[in-house]
Parts: structure tokens; C-alpha cells; sequence
């Protein structure tokens, strides 16, 4: 059998196998060495940490290893950071992350949000606010803000981008944004 030293005694363990005191409990598989006593892990194989190394390294690890007693790792990988190494958001853009409260400060084209997690609607330009996903001109067919509002029965297909007013209705359309057929506001005896 052999023996770690901690602090001033010497605490069995075993290399990947089997503790306890009738050596019937098995280690967990990701320990690289075991208290035979306890059943903790005293160091972890790569990519694992925690007691009983039951917790994965963060992707974002560069070497695949990280401390045993609280994951952290450096260097972290591209696009991760922070001291367990963590990923901002898939939409954060490379080196736009704010450490302190993992939000993005810049996001890929098409998305917003604090962690980039929402898609811009119908823009123009194919991006919008980061902060609010508001944007200007909308695609043709489209109103508001954050040009998620569809036209009503315009005849050209276009409307106001602000108000969604039609200059003019499709046949048997009327009213500001023309979704009110007039057959079904005709009076029946008509």
C-alpha cells in the first residue's frame, strides 16, 4: 500500500482502484490517485477537478487541466477568459467580454443583447442596437423599432416605418394598417 503525506501524517491511498475499508468501494474513474479511507480524490486525471474529480475542466482551458480545488485554469483558449476560463456568449465577438459581469460589449452582426443572445428582426443593415435591438430602416414589408411588425394589406407591399400605415389598401381592405376587410364589417342585410 502506499502513503501521501499530509501535513505531518501519512493518509493511505490508492492509485485508480479500489478504497474503503475492506477495499469493496471503487474510486471514481477520473482520480489519478484515491484516499483509501475517505474515497477523495488527492489529484484528478486531465480535464477534471473537485473531491471526487466528478467536474469537468471548463472547455475553455487551454491545456485540457485545471486546478483541482476550484477548476480555474490559464491560459484559457480563444474566445474564453476569465479564471475558469468562460465563454461570454456564442455572439460575443473575440475580446468583448466584460469580466466582471460576463456581458459583451460588442456582438457579430445580426444579434444583441447583454450576452448577444437575441437576433435582430427584419433591419436593413442586418444589424441593430446592441442594447435594445432597435433599428432603422426596417426590410420592405416590416414597422417598428425593432422592424418585428409586419405590414397589414398595403397595396405596394410597403408601410410607414414608424406607424405601419399603408398610403394605400389592397382591394376590399381598409383602416390604418388595413387588416379590415370590408366584407366581414358590411353590414349582413346589405
Amino acid at each position: 500500500m502506499a502513503y501521501a503525506v499530509s501535513g505531518t501524517e501519512a493518509v493511505p491511498h490508492v492509485r485508480m482502484g479500489i478504497g474503503g475499508d475492506n477495499c469493496n468501494l471503487k474510486c471514481n474513474d477520473n482520480c489519478n490517485t484515491c484516499d483509501q479511507n475517505q474515497g477523495t480524490c488527492l489529484s484528478c486525471l486531465n480535464g477534471y477537478w473537485g473531491f471526487t474529480c466528478n467536474l469537468n475542466c471548463s472547455e475553455g482551458c487551454s491545456s485540457e487541466t485545471c486546478n483541482k480545488s476550484d477548476g480555474s485554469c490559464t491560459p484559457c483558449n480563444a474566445g474564453f477568459m476569465g479564471e475558469t476560463c468562460k465563454h461570454c456568449g456564442e455572439g460575443c465577438t473575440d475580446n468583448f467580454c466584460n469580466l466582471s459581469n460576463w456581458t459583451c460589449s460588442r456582438c457579430y452582426e445580426g444579434l444583441w443583447g447583454n450576452t448577444c443572445e437575441y437576433k435582430c428582426s427584419h433591419c436593413l443593415s442586418g444589424s441593430c442596437d446592441l442594447n435594445d435591438g432597435t433599428c432603422a430602416p426596417c426590410i420592405g414589408g416590416y414597422w417598428g423599432k425593432k422592424c418585428n411588425s409586419q405590414c397589414g394589406k398595403c397595396a405596394s407591399g410597403q408601410c410607414n416605418q414608424i406607424s405601419g400605415a399603408c398610403s394605400q389598401c389592397i382591394d376590399g381592405y381598409w383602416g390604418k394598417h388595413m387588416y379590415i376587410s370590408l366584407r366581414s364589417w358590411m353590414p349582413r342585410y346589405m
